[in-house]
């Protein structure tokens, strides 16, 4: 079963005074290391938020507008999901042929921002985030090898300049783990369980955590992706998680003491 993560990292944190909560240390740890650690083999991991200088190799996106909600950041997260991402083992020079003008050399600074768009065989976008946005149109197929498993999710990896792969490999029953970026109790063995829990039930969309007083954790799941596409709507700005995934049918996993617990306030980290 193929893996995916989608991490909400946009909340404003009015409550702690405004400061960048997923980056706070916890035990020498930003939150949002925490977060990504309990997605280990995930691919792609997508961070939903305003881009931080991190080392971990994840698909940056922003919700439309920024700040519309969580479902509006699960919409931006699947959106991401849907468009091929390019692995760079060596983030150095991608050499493109174009044409008959010889090689377009696009360098490639942040191997985590960068995506392609690859809308026929031999008509291939490249975009890069950062530096600027660079487009490169490949009118010569034999330039560019496509590997088209399912049309889903596509994923690129360069591993020798010049020899771009393009794989198509996400089927609708990817799992999906759905978690903010602010989990300061969550465990390395929450998302495989939740995983478990999934495939245990063929005829769920959706397993999430229930905590100790009956609350269900839509930060704390694993989804279909299958489900959430059909269930996520495009123009999902100020809507809650719970008013859509609520409606799919879904396994309540119960957490473990502290599991579930996320920071809020100053208080939380103490």
């Amino acid at each position: 079963m193929r893996f995916a993560a989608i991490i909400f990292a946009g909340g404003k944190a009015t409550r702690l005074g405004g400061v960048d909560k997923v980056m706070l240390r916890v035990n020498g740890q930003t939150l949002l290391e925490r977060s990504l650690d309990a997605v280990t083999g995930a691919d792609p991991i997508v961070v939903v938020g305003p881009r931080r200088d991190i080392q971990a190799p994840v698909v940056w996106v922003r919700e439309d507008p920024p700040g519309a909600g969580p479902l509006a950041a699960l919409a931006a997260g699947l959106a991401a999901l849907d468009k091929p991402h390019i692995a760079i083992d060596d983030p150095g020079e991608v050499h493109v042929a174009v044409d008959d003008s010889g090689h377009t050399d696009v360098v490639v600074d942040d191997p985590g921002d960068t995506d392609v768009a690859v809308d026929a065989p031999g008509d291939a976008h490249v975009a890069v985030g950062d530096p600027g946005d660079i487009q490169v149109a490949v009118d010569d197929p034999g330039e560019v090898h496509l590997v088209v498993d399912d049309a889903g999710d596509t994923q690129v990896a360069v591993e020798d300049p010049g020899d771009t792969h393009v794989a198509i490999d996400h089927s609708g029953d990817t799992h999906v783990a759905i978690l903010a970026g602010d989990l300061i109790g969550i465990a390395t063995d929450t998302v495989p369980r939740l995983r478990s829990t999934l495939d245990a039930n063929p005829g769920a969309a959706g397993a999430i955590l229930v905590d100790d007083e009956g609350y269900l954790q839509w930060m704390h799941g694993v989804w279909r992706l299958s489900a959430l596409r059909q269930a996520v709507p495009p123009g999902a700005a100020g809507k809650s998680l719970k008013s859509v995934l609520g409606a799919l049918p879904l396994i309540e996993v119960p957490a473990r003491a502290g599991e579930t617990a996320d920071v809020d306030t100053p208080e939380d980290l103490a």
